[in-house]
């Protein structure tokens, strides 16, 4: 739209004339600063878009310059305006054929915010395409009559009703589009008020509460302490939290190694997040450790080799579940592929506002529903609640499948809100079937867990120093970020990350340490532990990571000797140390 604005203004001034109103000096300079600007911007090696702010307040310049010298009162001829219309609408449709997406978290609850506006299947940017091309028919078609049509009808339309509905063009489809803006907004405001949105930011910052997004994030500090107990049914005494995730009957396919050495994501794969790949370090012939990349995005979800646990597994176990207590079952490797598993009852505790979901730990692929709705394919696990009758028996009450919004095959937390459980239920078992018969196809499952969940802000606080990536800044104004003095890196104690897909497609890119980002420091001197993590009342979104850093080898403090020294512009002692890329 700038771009036909200044075009427009440069052939209005070309002319040489001299419109009613309008001054021809500001807008000269505002037409050098237009194409000085791009002639700058033009040298910039990358990030033009992240430049492009700058046309803001020149952009409305010329627009309200082209829209006074478009104006009927000043525009005399409908041929003309009519193409000058046609020309709009074409901008704006170029600009419908687009996504209604917004930056990272503003674009939660947006109408359309993955693909383009449509209506009833009918896309907004080909029906505004379509009107763009008939107005553009009726200004050649006015081209055709003008020679044989009065003056008035010429210049003025004529004398019917049409000829009153004159108006620029310029200022009512702004206007149309900044509606569509502010409806969009407004709806995300509805669809996330029980949620996280702008608006419910907003609004709390202007009561003092500043900490946006860290208000919403709830966190699972110590999932150890939320596994849930086995349960005592009538005479039967609980069993051992081994045997309770066994079942009462051997399960078939499942075991306690079931689960591959290394779990990765197919990034040959741009197209779809879900496709993966599981790769067993035992048939490569590498160990877990060299078989595992720099990923510091996963946090321990990525699989491996760890401690014996309380079943006997050597599975490593992500989001910091300690092995003693938290025994493993996987249907990876199982003779004829298939599987089935049905845990024993578990004790549910007493619904808690602070207690929203029941989790489980699970890797391999699963079917569940995602944040939009979406079934994806994979193996059944299901939870399936019970109430325990005075008898002391347990009447099955209903089931509940999952919604997944992680990535296959990794580690990832199904979620099970409780507010959509049978509300005297009060013994949950987990029923899962492998009946893929594939290789690649399995499932692995821990115990269910009842977090007690805490915000980000009160688990991260405002002192501890925090990477946090560059995505998620803005959100998390109250953090503490990391501090860099005299050259020398604060130790950080968490990290804040995006979504996984940005994370993947922007923080482990520029970021990582082969690029000479930030990454590598902590690549080098951390361990990761991603913490699970869920967005209030929102529990289909990824609204990103949460990672606590452990130190490899905790270092002494940096002891500096500070001074100053002039240098002349030329001096170079000695070679910068790099890696090859």
């Amino acid at each position: 739209m700038m771009i036909l604005c200044l075009v427009v203004v440069l052939l209005r001034l070309l002319r040489r004339e001299h419109p009613n109103g309008v001054a021809r000096a500001p807008i000269w300079r505002l037409i050098a600063v237009t194409l000085g600007t791009m002639f700058l911007i033009s040298f910039t090696p990358t990030k033009w878009t992240h430049h492009f702010g700058v046309y803001a307040g020149i952009a409305g310049g010329l627009a309200a310059a082209a829209g006074a010298m478009m104006a009927p009162a000043i525009l005399r001829s409908r041929r003309n305006r009519t193409f000058f219309a046609a020309a709009v609408l074409a901008v704006t449709a170029i600009s419908f054929a687009g996504t209604n997406g917004w930056w990272y978290v503003a674009s939660y609850g947006i109408p359309w915010w993955d693909r383009p506006p449509s209506i009833a299947g009918i896309k907004l940017g080909w029906a505004i395409l379509v009107v763009a091309v008939i107005t553009a028919l009726v200004g050649l078609w006015f081209h055709f009559r003008d020679d044989y049509v009065d003056e008035q009808t010429r210049t003025g339309g004529g004398t019917g009703w049409a000829s009153r509905l004159k108006f620029s063009p310029l200022p009512v489809i702004s206007v149309f589009v900044v509606m569509f803006m502010l409806a969009s907004f407004a709806k995300a405001a509805y669809v996330q008020r029980d949620s996280w949105s702008w608006l419910n930011s907003n609004m709390r910052a202007l009561t003092g509460n500043e900490c946006a997004l860290a208000n919403d994030v709830l966190v699972e500090a110590d999932p150890n302490k939320s596994l849930l107990p086995p349960a005592a049914i009538g005479d039967r005494p609980a069993p051992s939290i081994s045997a309770a995730l066994a079942g009462s009957t051997d399960p078939q396919g499942f075991s306690p190694n079931g689960v591959p050495n290394k779990l990765s994501i197919d990034s040959t794969e741009a197209e779809d997040s879900s496709t993966t790949s599981a790769q067993n370090t035992a048939q490569t012939g590498a160990g877990a450790d060299e078989a595992t990349g720099a990923d510091s995005a996963q946090g321990g979800t990525e699989g491996g080799v760890g401690a014996i646990g309380v079943n006997g597994s050597t599975v490593r176990l992500p989001f910091g579940l300690n092995p003693a207590d938290t025994p493993v079952l996987g249907s990876y490797g199982a003779p004829t592929g298939t599987g089935s598993l049905t845990t024993d009852w578990y004790q549910l505790p007493s619904r808690d506002p602070a207690r929203p979901l029941l989790t489980i730990a699970v890797a391999g692929s699963v079917q569940a529903v995602d944040g939009i709705g979406v079934v994806h394919p994979g193996q059944e696990v299901i939870v399936r609640f019970g109430r325990t009758e005075h008898d002391g028996t347990v009447t099955p009450v209903g089931t509940m499948s999952p919604i997944d919004i992680g990535e296959v095959p990794v580690w990832r937390n199904l979620r099970f809100p409780l507010a959509d459980a049978p509300p005297r239920a009060d013994v949950v078992r987990v029923e899962v079937r492998d009946t893929a018969g594939a290789p690649a196809e399995w499932v692995a499952i821990t115990p269910p867990r009842v977090p007690t969940l805490d915000t980000l802000n009160n688990v991260v606080g405002q002192t501890d120093p925090v990477f946090i990536d560059w995505l998620p800044g803005l959100v998390f104004p109250c953090q503490q970020p990391m501090q860099v003095r005299n050259g020398v890196l604060e130790v950080p104690k968490w990290r804040i990350m995006p979504d996984a897909e940005a994370t993947r497609k922007n923080s482990q890119t520029w970021m990582s340490g082969k690029a000479g980002g930030p990454l590598g420091i902590t690549e080098a001197m951390l361990t990761p532990t991603l913490l699970p993590t869920y967005l209030r009342n929102d529990w289909g979104r990824d609204w990103g990571g949460l990672q606590r850093f452990t130190e490899i080898a905790p270092a002494p403090p940096a002891q500096l000797d500070l001074g100053t020294a002039h240098r002349s512009g030329l001096y170079d002692p000695a070679p910068m140390r790099s890696s090859g890329y």
